[in-house]
């Protein structure tokens, strides 16, 4: 709980790094960052070995949902 409260006297790039708390943070971010990248390479590349438009597949669902876009 010390590393929570110490981020509140935060001034500077380097004592944010050096908190433990900030560095578990970082790494759950970073870590959610490349799983979204590597999901939305995986659509594109999949999409093109097997010739669908991700945008049809996008829209029948939307439409199924009764989001008209």
């Amino acid at each position: 709980m010390d590393d929570v409260k110490a981020l509140l006297g935060v001034e500077t790039l380097k004592e944010m790094f050096k908190n433990k708390f900030m560095r578990v943070l970082l790494v759950a971010s970073f870590a959610n960052l490349g799983s979204m990248a590597g999901v939305l390479l995986a659509v594109y590349v999949v999409s093109r070995i097997i010739n669908i438009d991700p945008r049809v597949i996008f829209m029948a669902g939307f439409k199924t949902l009764g989001i008209g876009i």
